[in-house]
């Protein structure tokens, strides 16, 4: 008898984390897979939080994002390594996203701020490794909080990528 509540009680599980899963499907189109953030900001950043907040700016921009396992190498500017290919073409993505939460560049102007959070992305297609589409910066207002920063900048992540996705 106990073992059939245990069953009933995993098979409840499921179905609730199906049913919260099919609730932020992703929407159809081309894929774009994005890649675990990086974090060169020397901050305490959870850099899956911000990450989950990239994929769902993206998706509100009506883009099929999801979130893949690969990852963001840390090195002079973002590029896509060889795992990150073997990814690219194992999830079938039509574009990948990598992405680092760091110091702003000096071009935003506040390189100074010692308080301040950017989140430097690359976008990149099928078969166009060795150039990205897009480089760019989202930089957050100054704060005392480094994750609130962090996901600030985030935000500004989806505006700038989706026009450049061909949505067919």
């Amino acid at each position: 008898m106990r073992l059939l509540g245990i069953i009933v009680l995993m098979l409840g599980a499921g179905v609730a984390f199906a049913q919260s899963d099919s609730s932020s499907a992703p929407v159809k189109g081309k894929k774009l897979c994005v890649a675990d953030v990086a974090n060169s900001s020397m901050k305490p950043i959870f850099t899956d939080k911000v990450k989950a907040r990239i994929v769902e700016g993206l998706q509100k921009q009506q883009l099929n994002a999801v979130d893949e396992g690969a990852i963001t190498l840390l090195a002079n500017e973002l590029g896509m390594s060889r795992e990150d290919k073997r990814a690219f073409s194992l999830d079938k993505c039509d574009y990948m996203l990598l992405s680092e939460v760091a110091k702003p560049p000096a071009a935003a102007g506040a390189a100074g701020e010692a308080n301040q959070i950017a989140v430097n992305f690359a976008l990149f297609a099928k078969g166009k490794f060795t150039e990205a589409l897009l480089r760019d910066s989202s930089v957050a207002p100054v704060t005392d909080d480094p994750m609130n920063a962090a996901l600030t900048a985030a935000d500004g992540v989806a505006p700038k990528v989706a026009p450049k996705i061909v949505k067919k």
